[in-house]
């Protein structure tokens, strides 16, 4: 008699095979297979119709009902099971599990608070319903071989569009006067300013799903002096957010409140306080091909591919400006998604500071890196302490259990711990919440309660790091046969302790990695703040020159000269850190028909001195030639004199000394070139400095320029007050500090290198953590030979030498691995500075320093205390 197939028949398999798993087939069918104990070939046809009919019966539903309801509960059983001899684990161990949910609770805690603030700016105005179908134009300007994109355009292009093709559905321009200078704002007697006023076309609230509360959305800006409030703006001028019908002066005229919305989303560019129509502004009375000062959105019908329609408006501006734009200039227009403006625009959005593509790629490796450093401490430690879980391991399978069983057992734990420090991750991430608004300096979006996908994410990632950190400690358990397990074999094999020491390098690559990463952007932040830019920014203060100033400006100006802490007084037509006037400029000996690109302002005889800037060549502007330059004569245009820095004057082709007296045209403004100052940064150290004019014309000066005594500026602030509220007293006065709005430049920089430098300190800690519990497991394990050299004499330093020398070599192959690619990384950063720093030796000591001092002084102190136990008590317990 031949012997019991001890497995169904292959034809069996692929028979069924399909229909459930292997497990629940082997359950179902395993009776059946029992009884029928030959292979397949040798059974008669008459025999296998019988086994396949006795097979469709077992299918029958109530059959199918009893056996999955005993196979769930079996399931079901058997993971309480594990679950509950995991909880115990972890209360038998509380040292050991107070160092793993540490580590993966702040592991978990750091990548969830970096995973929403990318998430947060990724999703900007993701919640438009017609979103996919907006697009906004921008404009690309070259001329002499520079390039430069803005994000305004002129007032025709959107109606030239909109008659070239029925492919736009409609279209908004935008308007932001705030960009330049605050608006007033007046509601009964109280006075307001503010920036965030948009002038908008009647299709904008159609376009853009800013729903009203009050009014309707087709008709509250089709009329001038219309304006619509935002809640927040009802709440600060009425108290109230039942204002349809009131009015509110702007801009010196009345406006009717026409309806209400909800302020905007944290995630929009569109940061608007309220929206006034946009007929109500002169500009809209004509379509003008100069003067971009208007952002111009478009609703395009779906699937719509409208380039050929640009192509065409820019073939008619190439002709129609022919003679300006030259040979070699051109000017064109082009579109992106609404989806691509915060963070993939070619231009700078002037709206709201546009997000870094490359800084969010950044913290998000910083999040992953801290993860990744968390799930190793738990696959260090687990196998680590593997010894102690031996004897478990092996009666497990000395009992019967199968390899899959102690898997799970493991990953059951993995889990189990993944979940705890979700939820305490989780629970401290809505604490904290607040504070990482604060360190990211703006309102993010809170996923909790949202962003309906986080859940799904978090799901994810649960399995995710239970799978990174449970797997291998539970492949390799599960393994091995129980003698080797109940001796303790996987400690002492040389993969084990290989891949343990592996990880621990790659930890502290990784912390190296982070500090010299975090040091190099800190270093470069503080160069940015002391770098010499070629003029004074310490006690100089910038207030703000309004129309009614303008006229009188001289007397304005002897004013505030004439107070005692008041040093130096001047003027500008921005702040001298933030010139962005784009013009031309023709010089004497030129060809009539050429012109050079150039960056131009206005600035009266006091801004050299009282910014404290060096002449190369010639003088400064007198007070003389700024006064002349009040009168426009339409036939010879501007007199004005000029200055020009050093850039301007090379790229020219001409010496300070030769162009000094040589006549020169900037855009309608004609006059000599009267001197030359020095390079200096007018713009942020991204960019290199390149070619600038100033030139007199009061009506263009917008900023008072103010060198004020350190020791008398509260009483100064006091009395420039009240000299300017003699000027203007219906207006608020404000001022700013030149230091002050030059560091707000790199704001955006300074946020992200304390964002990378707390984070960069927990994934530190975080190693240090598992370094600790390594050395006290190695401190355990090796307490007999400790013990024996302490008697034969050995000193606890010699001690402390013996126990911490693998790890010191662990952390100096780290430092080995990481300087290299964190230099490479660093250099890449960094050039996107025209001006920076660069990383040396300096950078890679600190760095080395650093992880060499925290990994020893850890492992140090688990050594220093295992040297002072007593050996008596260490050799007693062996």
């Amino acid at each position: 008699m031949k012997p019991r197939s001890p497995t169904p028949p292959r034809w069996a398999e692929r028979l069924l095979g399909w229909f459930c798993k292997p497990e629940l087939l082997e359950m179902v069918l395993g009776d059946l297979f029992e009884q029928f104990d030959t292979t397949a070939e040798e059974q008669p046809r008459r025999a296998r119709r019988q086994f396949a009919w006795q097979v469709l019966r077992l299918f029958r539903p109530p059959i199918i009902r009893r056996r999955l309801f005993s196979t769930t509960t079996h399931s079901l059983m058997l993971w309480t099971n594990y679950l509950k001899v995991a909880w115990r684990s972890i209360r038998k161990q509380r040292g050991y599990a107070f160092i793993n949910l540490s580590g993966l609770t702040l592991g978990l805690l750091c990548f969830l608070f970096l995973f929403s603030y990318v998430r947060h700016q990724q999703r900007y105005d993701n919640f438009h319903d017609q979103g996919p179908q907006i697009v906004q134009a921008y404009m690309d300007a070259r001329f002499d071989g520079e390039q430069q994109i803005s994000a305004v355009t002129p007032t025709a292009l959107l109606p030239t569009l909109q008659r070239e093709s029925a492919l736009v559905k409609m279209g908004a321009r935008l308007y932001r006067p705030g960009t330049y200078f605050p608006q007033l704002v007046r509601q009964g007697e109280t006075m307001f300013e503010e920036t965030e006023i948009y002038y908008v076309d009647s299709a904008f609230l159609q376009m853009f799903t800013f729903p009203l509360l009050q009014g309707d959305a087709a008709t509250a800006l089709s009329q001038p002096k219309t304006v619509v409030l935002t809640e927040s703006a009802a709440l600060k001028y009425f108290g109230t957010t039942a204002v349809l019908g009131e009015t509110i002066t702007l801009r010196g005229q009345e406006f009717s409140i026409t309806g209400l919305t909800a302020d905007p989303p944290a995630n929009t560019s569109f940061n608007f306080l309220m929206l006034a129509s946009f007929s109500s502004l002169p500009q809209s009375q004509s379509e003008q091909w100069g003067g971009a000062n208007y952002h111009t959105y478009l609703l395009l019908e779906p699937g719509a591919d409208i380039q050929p329609i640009f192509d065409g408006v820019n073939a008619q501006i190439a002709e129609e400006f022919r003679e300006y734009l030259g040979d070699e200039g051109s000017l064109t227009y082009a579109y992106v998604p609404l989806a691509d403006v915060h963070l993939n625009a070619p231009f700078d959005h002037d709206l709201k500071p546009q997000g870094n593509q490359t800084a969010l790629w950044i913290l998000l490796s910083i999040g992953l890196l801290v993860l990744v450093i968390a799930c190793i401490n738990y696959m260090n430690l687990a196998t680590a302490r593997s010894i102690y879980r031996a004897r478990e391991v092996g009666m497990r399978k000395v009992m019967g259990a199968a390899r899959s069983h102690v898997f799970r057992q493991f990953m059951s734990e993995a889990l189990l711990f993944t979940l705890i420090a979700v939820l305490g991750s989780v629970g401290l991430m809505f604490a904290l919440w607040p504070q990482f608004e604060v360190l990211a300096g703006e309102t993010i979006t809170q996923p909790l309660t949202q962003d309906q996908a986080f859940f799904a994410y978090l799901g994810g990632l649960v399995v995710l790091v239970a799978l990174l950190a449970g797997s291998y400690p539970s492949l390799v358990l599960s393994h091995y046969r129980p003698l080797q397990v109940l001796k303790g074999a996987f400690l002492r094999a040389p993969a084990g302790q290989s891949l343990r020491k592996g990880l621990v390098v790659l930890q502290f690559a990784i912390s190296a990695l982070l500090i010299f990463g975090t040091t190099t952007m800190l270093q470069q932040l503080h160069y940015l703040n002391d770098v010499s830019v070629g003029y004074t920014r310490d006690q100089v203060v910038t207030v703000p020159i309004t129309r009614g100033i303008t006229s009188r400006w001289d007397t304005f100006k002897a004013e505030l000269s004439a107070l005692s802490g008041v040093q130096a007084v001047g003027a500008l037509t921005n702040s001298p850190h933030r010139i962005m006037g784009g013009y031309s400029i023709w010089v004497e000996g030129m060809p009539v028909e050429d012109h050079m690109p150039i960056t131009a302002a206005a600035a009266d005889d006091g801004m050299v001195k009282t910014l404290d800037m060096e002449l190369v060549a010639g003088r400064s502007i007198s007070p003389e030639e700024v006064e002349r330059a009040r009168d426009y004569d339409e036939e010879t245009g501007r007199a004005s004199a000029i200055l020009l820095n050093e850039s301007a004057v090379a790229k020219l082709g001409q010496t300070p000394e030769d162009i000094l007296g040589k006549q020169a045209r900037i855009n309608g403004r004609n006059g000599p070139v009267v001197g030359v100052i020095k390079d200096f940064h007018f713009r942020s150290l991204h960019e290199e400095i390149g070619p600038l004019a100033l030139f007199a014309e009061p009506d263009q000066m917008h900023y008072a320029l103010l060198r004020v005594s350190d020791q008398q500026m509260t009483e100064v602030l006091a009395q420039v007050k009240s000299v300017w509220q003699g000027f203007e007293p219906d207006r608020l006065f404000s001022y700013d500090f030149l230091d002050a709005s030059y560091a707000a430049m790199y704001e955006a920089e300074q946020r992200q290198g304390q964002i990378v430098a707390v984070f960069a300190g927990v994934a530190i800690f975080i190693a240090c953590l598992g370094l600790l519990g390594l050395a006290s497991l190695a401190a355990i394990q090796r307490r007999k030979e400790v013990a024996i050299r302490k008697v034969v004499g050995a000193g606890s330093g010699q001690l402390v030498v013996l126990l911490s020398r693998q790890f010191f070599l662990l952390i100096g192959l780290g430092l080995l691995i990481a300087l290299p690619l964190g230099y490479y990384l660093a250099d890449g950063w960094l050039a996107g500075f025209a001006y920076r720093i660069h990383p040396g030796i300096g950078l890679a000591l600190i760095a080395v320093g650093s992880v060499l001092g925290l990994g020893l002084l850890t492992v140090a102190w688990e050594a220093w205390r295992a040297a002072r136990s007593n050996p008596i008590k260490s050799l007693r317990a062996e």
